[in-house]
Parts: C-alpha cells; structure tokens; sequence
C-alpha cells in the first residue's frame, strides 16, 4: 500500500511540474519569423533595427529579446525582458503588444558593457508587421498567446 501511494505521489508531482514547464517553441519561433520580416520594432526608434539577440523564454519564463538601433539621434542596444506568467493580453495596434497585469517589463540599455535599467512598462512592443502579413501574424500570434495563457481578449484591434 505504501508503494501505491508513494507512486501516486511522484506521478501527481510529475504532472504538475509539466503543466508548469510550458514549451514556448511555437510562439518564439513565430515571434523571431515576424520579427525577422518586420517594418519596424518599435515607435522609438528609427524604422530601421538591428536584431542582437532574437526572441527566448528562459527556463523561468522570462521573454526576451535585445534590439540596436537609433534613438533621438543616438545608437543604442536595449534589452526587454518580462515574466510571461503576468501577461494580461496581446493587443494588435499599429505594433504588436503584450499587455502586463503590472509594471515587470524591464527595458536595459548597454552602457559601458553594461546592463543599466532604463524603464519599466506594463507593456512589451513586439514589433510592426508589413501590412500584407499583418491579419496572418495577428491571428498566429494571438493564438500562441491563447495556446499559453488566459488571456483576456479584451481588445483585438486597437484602432
């Protein structure tokens, strides 16, 4: 008896630990493929950007992705980072982005070799679609998120 319940033990830590380890591949696989193809990455910067490091979810859930480009006349690197487990929704405007239930999007600029905190934001540009491919990652994309998440879908279009 005590072998059972020890089996049933391991087997129920087993699944919960698996419906907490979620595999993020689809969804950065399709974040990198618009990202490649995309106009723009965000407002801030000029229309042109460099990927340094493309889209990854470390082993905590961390979403992260380091762009080079231009700002106010500047070059700049900026690394995001965000908890996926606090995304409240993903939100297509003119640029994609996800929503956050709080203020855990941490935007770094390297200075000197460094990672410096610039920012914190409850949202994460995700980057600006050609208009032709807009619907087709907008409905990927959502529905990557949706695979993941509740989310709350509250808003599909902005505009």
């Amino acid at each position: 008896m005590k072998k059972i319940v020890l089996l049933l033990v391991c087997i129920a830590s087993v699944c919960s630990q698996a419906q907490e380890n979620k595999n993020y591949k689809t969804l950065v696989k399709d974040l990198n493929k618009m990202l490649r193809s995309a106009d723009e990455f965000s407002w801030m910067y000029d229309p042109e950007f460099k990927i340094v490091q493309p889209y990854q979810v470390d082993k905590n859930g961390i979403l992260s992705v380091i762009i080079k480009g231009k700002a106010d006349d500047s070059d700049v690197t900026h690394k995001y980072e965000a908890p996926l487990d606090d995304i409240r929704d993903f939100v297509m405007d003119v640029y994609y982005v996800i929503s956050f239930k709080s203020r855990s999007v941490v935007i770094s600029e390297l200075q000197d070799g460094k990672w410096v905190e610039v920012d914190r934001r409850d949202y994460f540009h995700l980057g600006k679609p050609k208009e032709k491919d807009a619907h087709h990652w907008s409905s990927t994309l959502r529905n990557d998120f949706n695979d993941l998440y509740e989310l709350k879908n509250e808003y599909e279009w902005m505009d």
